[in-house]
């Protein structure tokens, strides 16, 4: 009876975190993804380049790392299980940016921008999986539309 309410009060507990989590991470993916597209003349300059190739490709290999994310991460929760996808994908997701922020030539920015969309794939795709493991079916439909609605309603309260 202890272990049934223990693990009740667990996933009870834990739900409104993993929603949040998942509701601001992807929002501050979404951003990521386009903020800086009108300061890209600025990043340029400061890196001292001035192909407009590698400013478009700035922009693309973000796409790839989303697609690539997504072809990699998805099998990889479903084989390993999302734990083992969920906490390295934090993890480096919170570091990448300030390896971006640093990085003293285009090439590692670039790098570490594509990282930063692959693993950032790890937070809509096993987001909605972990709600559906610990959510029974009858309620399981409310907590997929707040999930997924979450980027939606935050863009419009942030403006």
């Amino acid at each position: 009876m202890f272990l049934l309410w223990a693990t009740v009060t667990v996933t009870f507990a834990s739900l409104p975190l993993s929603l949040a989590w998942d509701i601001v991470l992807n929002r501050c993916r979404a951003i990521c993804s386009t903020a800086f597209e009108p300061a890209l003349c600025y990043i340029m300059a400061d890196f001292e380049v001035h192909s407009d190739f590698l400013a478009s490709f700035k922009i693309s290999i973000y796409v790839v790392g989303y697609c690539f994310g997504s072809l990699i991460i998805a099998p990889a929760s479903e084989l390993y299980g999302r734990i083992v996808v969920l906490y390295p994908s934090f993890i480096v997701y919170l570091v990448t940016p300030a390896i971006c922020d640093s990085s003293a030539n285009i090439a590692t920015f670039i790098i570490f921008w594509a990282v930063m969309e692959f693993v950032g794939n790890a937070f809509p795709i096993c987001g909605r999986a972990v709600i559906e493991d610990i959510i029974r079916p009858q309620r399981r439909g409310i907590a997929l539309s707040l999930v997924t609605s979450g980027p939606t309603l935050v863009s419009g309260i942030w403006g």
